[in-house]
């Protein structure tokens, strides 16, 4: 590949080594062929190749193990890019800054020179260049210094400008926009319109020209009309022939002059213009036309012309029903009738969802139509085939059926239905021209519902284990359906189930081998309830229109177990001492279901019966009848309950058993307790309750250590009577017990009772206890606090106590009494609130106690929380919690004091909320100050402009934790006034003043605008220093007072002004707040343009030109009249660029003109009028007078009110031609008569050709009517009014003693003036 020659521009190979590759030697016969040619073909030129250069030393300065050769060529390149940009940063900051030109051209012929001598040290390949190429190049790069760095302009534009003008043909129009003069000069819509003479031929006759599809509809008088085209002939009479499609038969059909003048009557004209005749048929069959005659008796020519009458398309819809079910088949069908093939579309519904369906090729079997393998155009039937029985109606049976997948409504309609010929019926709107529209019957659509298949089983609840009720008892039938059939609840159901009876059961708990079938109705939610005993299983269910789905479970049984019944055994019980019965044991036997309620009845005689129910949890049971009344009892069984049955009536049974009952004497403590607790200096109650006849004697004794004192009470009527003691005034345990009892019969019982008492030596006390030696503290507000108290007695305590506190006014509010128990003898109680708390009473477990009047009371008191004040003064006022601090000027010093209460140190936490001049509302972080003194100070924010809050969120001192629902918020305003400052309000416009003079005389001030910033009035110094003048020379400083508003005009009198350009700095601005800013002055200010920004305090500065006016005038000063497409062309004196201001049409336009030279096309008529013209680069504007153009429309006419119209004569006949014209009468037109080509699939009629004559006329009117006989394309080529022409594109002649081709004329000139006008 080395020894593969290459172009010079191509790169050659990177060099894998330092070493030159050695170059294998060439054989000296070795010859070169080209194109393939073998020996004898010349040979070719060497090509010489570029190659690097060998350098003299091993290798690269960057050896390429460390950075390889092409990424040493990338990184220079970007660095001779970052010095271009360099150097372009430097051109444009030297049209800012103004800085020294020379210096900087020094400094990048140094780096240049560096750069690009210093390039071959490196020893890059393919940068490895000569000296010469070196020395070159530099010298470029020294140009390009020189013009960048002392900006000398390169005449580019003029070149750019040509080039674009090549490419780019569009020029400036007085409108300022860009234009194509050839769009102005040749503008078709100055001459349109022509005329199409045709002189016509003999007269001809078609039927069905446009091959319309005909058909006739199914009524009983239908006819459709067949199209007759006539051309140019007045028939005579028309022969039919008609073959039936049935029989084939051949029917000639004639049409008199009668029946023809009727029909010219009603015909019309076809695009074309030729004429349409209709004829109404009422039969179908293929017609086609024979024999024409006109009214010369001479018969038409016409080729063979034929239409198909056919019965039209209709289809139909065979219902099936209007429900279906799910998951079956829709089985409807749809019956199409016409000429097959046909083609149907319908839409099918589903549930509001619709579908359009198209079915083709619908015909019967083993039919084949002609009209489908015909290629092309020809008579539909042959000379050899008269056989149309293809082309009858036929009837074809449409079955759909598909599988209804999801229930709703479903709907099939039937929208249009097409036969093989291109007959379409539609039963909706008609979609195109020639579809017959028919109304929607009840045989285009079907519609049915489409229901869910109801699915049920039986709640799985009910058939885990066999249900079991009362015999009669109903239950409900647990049928179960499936959620998708909640929505019919109103739907009744039919199921089927199958029952065996319980007796009849299988031996496996199955059915019977003959169960009974039964069906019930059911609703959703609801079903009938079934009574006898026995297996259920659910078999079908069907709803009202579809069979269902039984799933599991699907079976349960139903038990009636036996109702319960007793029998009982009674057994007497007798008293030992008297031997008499004191009761009666009945021994109960049951059966049932347990558990079991037993209800009964005991009476004693000549007193009311009460009822007792006993339950009992297993099937035998035991009841103990002993009556604490002697006498006669009964006792008889009501009703007995199990678990199933209820309410069992035993009366009828009578269950009775009687006893007479006398109990037995005896006497016991109706409460037996564990020992009693009783109060010393009281005396003690105990209750006995005595049992047989009375009255009784009873016999207790009172035992108190070795005391024992003895007591007899006779004569107790009642058999509860209470023992009094006397008072107990020894402290001690004391035993109360019973000996013995006596009946009213004298039998005596013997008693071994005690009850024990113990009986307390001392009274219970209570009193307050010292707290750090005093009955009183002072505590944290809301802490609770425990007031130690010093109880007596044995616990729990019941201590009543009341708490007093005192008003605003020092008056003394006692609160009610409140009462809390208390378990410990040196408990406490436990409060919160500050006062005087009191103790009224005291009860200890037994006994009411006394208060220590020493330990009454115990006071309670608050610690201060503590609190934040800002103190008054004239430079801070207070309303409410809010303190407004005196107004202040940004960047000033100021702080607020702050007074503490309460014990230090203290935790002080305000934020900062900031309302600045500009920006959003922001709020900075919390600021904590732990401040050990009393006081505080807080220095204020003054950093910018704005509204600033200092709001003290958060105080605690040593004490207290703060508190937000207990702190008073105090807030500090202040309001910071923004330095004031002023700019211009264009800084970066060089504005720039006319030298010239007012009225008077005096040189006119000019105006500066100045936009301000802070409160009016202001006051600010104006430096003003004169860039030519010397730097020694003290600059001119303008003071301006009392500036009442934000925008001010600044002005600055010609006096401190001078030729050239003058720098306007600001030194100082103050408001009427007393604010100042001060300017840092302009030695201070830094050369960079990012220091300058950085600063944010440089001095606003402008500079002002004093400049000359500028002039304009008229290139062809002589001459006012001008044409659509002509150049006006003005010289302008003064600095570029200018700006040009004219008025064209009434409306005022300005032009910026970067040349001495104001050139623009005119693209409308009107009159061109310029008023003045200024210096862009100074702003000077002169007024002009006296430069008034006038632009003329060019002229325009209009053959046939600007259409293309045709005209079909007879040999001999004429046409009137009418020309329009539009401008300054007289006009000269010439126009030409072509001939006429046809244009294949052209609506707009025929191309000229050939042309066969030209004329040329004169009109003094607006108007002209010329008459023309012979065939041909007229047209106007050339038009010219009293100042303008046109020519049609393409015209070469001109228009007789007119000007050229689009060029205008003045009115009077000599023509060899207007020619040169022209020229130019």
């Amino acid at each position: 590949m080395d020894s593969t020659p290459r172009l010079r521009s191509a790169y050659p190979n990177t060099p894998s080594s330092s070493r030159p590759t050695p170059q294998r030697p060439q054989p000296h016969n070795a010859s070169q062929t080209s194109n393939g040619r073998g020996f004898g073909s010349p040979r070719i030129a060497d090509i010489k190749t570029l190659r690097p250069q060998e350098s003299t030393s091993d290798g690269p300065l960057i050896p390429f193990d460390t950075i390889d050769a092409p990424s040493q060529r990338l990184y220079l390149a970007g660095a001779y890019i970052l010095l271009l940009l360099w150097r372009l940063y430097d051109f444009f900051k030297l049209h800012q800054d103004q800085e020294e030109s020379f210096w900087l051209f020094l400094k990048w012929i140094a780096i240049d020179c560096t750069f690009l001598f210093g390039l071959p040290s490196l020893r890059v390949p393919w940068l490895e260049w000569s000296s010469t190429t070196m020395t070159v190049l530099f010298m470029f790069h020294s140009v390009l210094d020189a013009i960048l760095m002392f900006r000398i302009p390169i005449p580019l534009g003029s070149a750019l400008v040509a080039l674009v003008k090549v490419l780019y043909d569009r020029e400036m129009a007085i409108s300022e926009h860009s234009v194509k003069p050839a769009s102005l000069l040749q503008d078709p819509s100055h001459i349109l319109g022509r005329y199409e003479i045709h002189v016509l031929p003999e007269g001809s006759a078609l039927l069905n020209p446009s091959k319309i599809p005909l058909c006739l509809e199914h009524t009983r008088f239908a006819s459709v009309s067949l199209p007759f085209q006539i051309n140019q002939t007045k028939p005579n009479s028309i022969e039919l022939t008609r073959f039936d499609l049935d029989t084939s038969q051949i029917e000639t059909i004639r049409l008199g002059s009668s029946t023809l003048r009727k029909m010219i009557r009603n015909s019309f004209r076809n695009a074309a213009g030729a004429q349409m005749l209709e004829y109404s048929v009422s039969k179908p069959g293929l017609y086609r036309l024979g024999k024409v005659v006109d009214e010369s008796n001479l018969e038409v020519g016409h080729p063979l012309s034929e239409t198909l009458v056919v019965s039209c398309p209709r289809a139909r819809i065979k219902p099936a029903g209007p429900n279906r079910c799910r998951g079956d088949l829709s089985n409807i069908a749809m019956e199409v009738e016409g000429s097959p093939p046909l083609k149907i579309k319908y839409r099918k519904t589903a549930n509001g969802e619709d579908r359009d369906i198209t079915y083709q090729s619908i015909q019967p079997d083993d039919f084949v139509s002609p009209m489908v393998r015909q290629l092309g155009p020809g008579p539909v039937v042959s000379a050899s085939d008269n056989e149309l029985k293809w082309a009858t109606a036929a009837k074809v049976h449409v079955p759909l059926n598909e599988t209804l997948s999801r229930g709703g409504l479903w709907s099939y309609s039937i929208d249009q239905v097409t036969d093989v010929f291109g007959n379409v019926v539609s039963y909706n709107d008609p979609q195109t021209e020639g579809e017959i529209a028919k109304p929607k019957g009840w045989q285009l659509e079907d519609a049915f519902m489409v229901h869910e298949r109801p699915i049920i089983s039986l709640d799985g609840h009910y058939t885990k284990s066999p249900r079991r009720v009362a015999a009669g008892q109903a239950v409900r039938f647990p049928i179960q359906f499936q959620s998708h059939m909640k929505s019919s609840a109103d739907t009744t159901y039919l199921v089927h189930y199958k029952f065996t009876p319980f007796d009849e059961l299988a031996n496996d708990g199955g059915h019977s081998l003959s169960p009974e079938h039964r069906s019930v109705k059911a609703k959703v939610g609801q079903a009938d309830n079934v009574v006898e005993p026995g297996l259920y299983t659910l078999t079908a269910i069907e709803s009202e229109h579809c069979q269902g789905d039984v799933e599991e479970p699907s079976s349960f049984l139903l038990m009636n177990p036996p109702a319960p019944s007793i029998d009982f055994r009674t057994e007497k019980v007798f008293d030992k001492c008297a031997n008499r019965q004191v009761g009666l044991q009945v021994e109960l036997n049951m059966t049932g279901t347990p558990p079991f309620s037993l209800a009964y009845s005991s009476q004693m005689r000549n007193t009311q019966s009460r009822t007792h129910v006993a339950t009992f949890d297993g099937p035998r049971g035991q009841l103990e009848l002993s009556p604490d009344h002697a006498g006669h009892w009964s006792y008889k069984l009501l009703s007995l309950d199990d678990h199933l049955y209820h309410g069992i009536d035993l009366r009828k049974r009578n269950l009775i058993f009687e006893q007479d009952v006398r109990p037995s004497v005896y006497a016991a403590f109706t409460h037996r307790t564990p020992p009693r607790t009783a109060c010393i200096d009281e005396p003690a109650n105990f209750e006995v309750r005595l049992q047989g006849d009375g009255p009784w004697t009873l016999e207790y004794e009172l035992v108190h250590g070795k005391q024992r004192t003895k007591y007899q009470v006779a004569d107790i009527q009642q058999p509860i009577f209470t023992i009094t003691t006397e008072r107990l005034i020894k402290g001690g345990d004391y035993s109360l017990a019973l000996i013995g009892v006596t009946d009213g019969q004298g039998c005596r019982e013997a008693l071994q009772q005690d009850s024990k008492l113990s009986v307390r030596h001392q009274r219970p006390r209570a009193a307050f206890a010292h707290l750090d030696g005093n009955r009183s503290v002072r505590t944290l507000e809301s802490k609770h606090v425990e007031l130690p108290l010093r109880l007596v007695g044995d616990g729990p305590w019941t201590v009543d106590y009341r708490h007093t506190v005192n008003d605003s006014q020092g008056n003394t509010l006692p609160g009610p009494t409140v009462s809390n128990t208390l378990r410990h003898a040196n408990d406490g109680l436990k409060v919160q609130d500050p006062g005087t708390y009191e103790l009224v009473g005291v009860n200890d477990a037994v006994c009411p106690g006394t208060v220590d009047e020493s330990g009454r009371t115990f006071d309670v008191q608050w610690v201060d929380r503590p609190q934040i004040s800002i103190p008054t003064s004239d430079r801070i006022q207070q309303q409410g919690d809010l303190f407004t601090r005196h107004e202040i000027c940004e960047g000033m010093d100021d702080a607020v004091d702050i007074n503490l209460i309460g014990r230090p140190p203290y935790e002080v936490k305000y934020q900062e909320h900031i309302n600045p001049d500009r920006g959003s509302r922001s709020v900075r972080p919390p600021v904590q100050l732990t401040v050990p003194a009393h006081a505080a100070q807080v220095k204020m924010d003054t950093s910018h402009p704005g509204l600033y809050e200092y709001r003290f969120i958060e105080l605690a001192d040593y004490n207290y934790d703060h508190e937000p629902r207990k702190h008073k918020h105090v807030t500090v305003q202040q309001r910071v006034h923004g330095r004031p400052g002023a700019v211009f309000t264009n800084p970066g416009k060089v504005h720039s003043f006319c030298q010239e003079t007012d009225a008077r005389g005096a040189q006119a001030s000019e105006a500066i605008p100045l936009k301000l910033q802070g409160q009016p009035p202001f006051t600010i110094d104006v430096e003003i220093r004169h860039q030519a003048s010397s730097m020694a020379l003290k600059p001119k400083t303008i003071t301006i007072a009392d500036i009442p508003s934000l925008f001010h005009a600044l002005q600055i009198p010609h006096a401190a002004l001078q030729t050239g350009v003058s720098n306007v700095v600001i030194r100082r601005v103050r408001d009427g707040l007393g604010c100042e800013r001060f300017y840092d002055p302009p030695s201070s200010i830094p050369s960079n343009q990012k220091a300058l920004q950085a600063s944010g305090n440089a001095a606003p500065r402008v500079q002002v030109s004093v400049n000359e006016a500028p002039s304009l005038a008229s290139a062809e000063l002589n001459r006012v009249n001008y044409c659509v497409g002509e150049r006006l062309g003005f010289s302008m004196s003064g600095t570029p660029p200018f700006n040009v201001h004219y008025t064209f049409r009434g409306a005022t336009q300005k032009a910026s003109v970067s040349g001495s030279t104001f050139r623009r096309i005119a693209e409308k008529p009107g009159n061109f009028t310029i008023n003045a013209v200024s210096d862009g680069a100074s702003g000077c504007k002169t007024e002009v007078k006296g430069i008034q153009k006038v632009i003329h429309d060019l002229p325009s006419v209009r053959v046939s009110k600007g259409k293309s119209a045709r005209y079909d004569i007879h040999a001999g006949g004429s046409v009137d031609v009418i020309f329009e014209f539009q401008g300054v009468p007289p006009f000269h037109f010439t126009y030409t008569r072509s001939e006429m080509i046809k244009q294949r699939g052209a609506s707009d009629g025929s191309k000229p050709g050939r042309v066969l004559d030209t004329r040329t006329l004169r009109s003094n009117e607006m108007s002209k009517t010329i008459t023309e006989s012979e065939e041909g394309l007229y047209e106007v080529v050339a038009i010219r009014d009293h100042f303008c022409s046109y020519a049609r594109p393409g015209y070469e002649g001109t228009v007789s003693g007119s000007a050229p081709e689009g060029a205008g004329r003045v009115l009077d000139a000599p023509d060899e003036e207007v020619e040169r006008l022209l020229e130019l």
